[in-house]
Protein backbone atom coordinates (compact mmCIF):
# COMPACT_ATOMS: atom_id res chain seq x y z
CA UNK A 1 0.00 0.00 0.00
CA UNK A 2 1.23 3.59 -0.09
CA UNK A 3 1.35 3.95 3.24
CA UNK A 4 3.02 1.01 4.07
CA UNK A 5 1.61 0.94 7.06
CA UNK A 6 -0.50 -1.66 9.47
CA UNK A 7 -3.29 -1.79 11.54
CA UNK A 8 -5.12 -4.07 13.78
CA UNK A 9 -8.31 -4.73 13.47
CA UNK A 10 -10.16 -4.42 16.63
CA UNK A 11 -13.43 -5.95 15.68
CA UNK A 12 -15.13 -9.40 14.51
CA UNK A 13 -16.35 -8.68 11.16
CA UNK A 14 -17.61 -10.76 8.90
CA UNK A 15 -19.59 -10.94 5.35
CA UNK A 16 -22.79 -10.52 7.48
CA UNK A 17 -21.95 -7.47 8.85
CA UNK A 18 -23.22 -3.96 8.13
CA UNK A 19 -22.21 -0.25 8.88
CA UNK A 20 -18.73 -1.34 7.87
CA UNK A 21 -15.65 0.56 6.40
CA UNK A 22 -13.66 -1.85 4.22
CA UNK A 23 -10.53 -1.74 1.62
CA UNK A 24 -10.26 -3.50 -1.36
CA UNK A 25 -6.76 -4.13 -2.76
CA UNK A 26 -5.47 -4.81 -5.75
CA UNK A 27 -2.17 -7.31 -6.49
CA UNK A 28 -0.64 -4.15 -8.42
CA UNK A 29 -1.14 -1.84 -5.38
CA UNK A 30 -4.25 0.09 -5.97
CA UNK A 31 -6.19 0.30 -3.40
CA UNK A 32 -10.25 1.69 -2.74
CA UNK A 33 -11.88 2.24 0.55
CA UNK A 34 -15.65 2.30 0.77
CA UNK A 35 -18.40 1.84 3.38
CA UNK A 36 -21.61 0.11 3.64
CA UNK A 37 -24.95 0.13 5.49
CA UNK A 38 -25.58 -3.44 3.69
CA UNK A 39 -24.07 -6.77 4.62
CA UNK A 40 -20.87 -6.81 3.10
CA UNK A 41 -21.73 -10.17 1.11
CA UNK A 42 -24.50 -7.72 -0.95
CA UNK A 43 -21.72 -4.79 -1.16
CA UNK A 44 -19.48 -6.87 -2.70
CA UNK A 45 -21.56 -8.23 -5.03
CA UNK A 46 -22.11 -4.58 -5.98
CA UNK A 47 -18.70 -4.18 -6.95
CA UNK A 48 -18.62 -7.47 -9.03
CA UNK A 49 -21.45 -5.75 -11.03
CA UNK A 50 -19.23 -2.52 -11.54
CA UNK A 51 -16.56 -4.72 -12.41
CA UNK A 52 -18.79 -6.72 -15.07
CA UNK A 53 -20.21 -3.38 -16.31
CA UNK A 54 -17.68 -1.23 -16.32
CA UNK A 55 -19.11 1.18 -14.55
CA UNK A 56 -17.22 2.31 -11.59
CA UNK A 57 -13.20 3.33 -11.40
CA UNK A 58 -12.99 0.46 -9.60
CA UNK A 59 -15.20 -1.64 -11.85
CA UNK A 60 -12.62 -0.33 -14.94
CA UNK A 61 -9.58 -1.20 -12.66
CA UNK A 62 -10.13 -4.78 -12.04
CA UNK A 63 -11.96 -5.16 -15.58
CA UNK A 64 -8.17 -4.62 -16.85
CA UNK A 65 -6.37 -6.45 -13.89
CA UNK A 66 -8.79 -9.18 -13.82
CA UNK A 67 -10.85 -10.11 -10.73
CA UNK A 68 -8.58 -12.40 -9.22
CA UNK A 69 -5.99 -9.84 -8.44
CA UNK A 70 -9.09 -8.41 -5.69
CA UNK A 71 -9.41 -8.76 -2.36
CA UNK A 72 -11.28 -7.25 0.16
CA UNK A 73 -11.04 -6.47 3.93
CA UNK A 74 -13.41 -4.98 6.21
CA UNK A 75 -11.38 -2.44 8.50
CA UNK A 76 -14.29 -1.14 11.31
CA UNK A 77 -17.27 -0.79 11.94
CA UNK A 78 -20.03 1.64 13.60
CA UNK A 79 -23.28 0.51 14.88
CA UNK A 80 -26.67 0.22 12.97
CA UNK A 81 -28.28 3.38 12.34
CA UNK A 82 -24.91 6.05 12.80
CA UNK A 83 -25.02 7.02 9.36
CA UNK A 84 -22.88 10.28 9.85
CA UNK A 85 -20.56 8.42 11.48
CA UNK A 86 -19.83 5.77 9.25
CA UNK A 87 -19.30 8.54 6.65
CA UNK A 88 -16.88 10.53 8.75
CA UNK A 89 -15.19 6.56 9.40
CA UNK A 90 -14.57 6.12 6.12
CA UNK A 91 -12.92 9.83 4.99
CA UNK A 92 -10.83 9.18 8.35
CA UNK A 93 -9.65 5.64 6.59
CA UNK A 94 -9.45 7.16 3.25
CA UNK A 95 -7.22 9.60 4.02
CA UNK A 96 -5.32 7.33 6.83
CA UNK A 97 -4.61 4.81 4.40
CA UNK A 98 -3.98 7.21 0.70
CA UNK A 99 -6.47 5.22 -1.29
CA UNK A 100 -7.01 8.81 -3.35
CA UNK A 101 -6.21 8.60 -7.09
CA UNK A 102 -3.42 11.69 -6.25
CA UNK A 103 -1.59 8.45 -4.46
CA UNK A 104 -2.08 6.14 -7.48
CA UNK A 105 -5.03 4.18 -6.01
CA UNK A 106 -9.00 4.64 -6.53
CA UNK A 107 -11.19 6.40 -4.40
CA UNK A 108 -11.82 10.02 -6.16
Amino acid sequence: NYTGLSYYIRHNLTCKSKYCVYLISCTCGAQYTGKSINCMHVRHSGHRQEIENLSSELGQHFARCGYDKLSLQIINCVNEGEDLALLMLEGVWQNRLATFQVHGSLNI
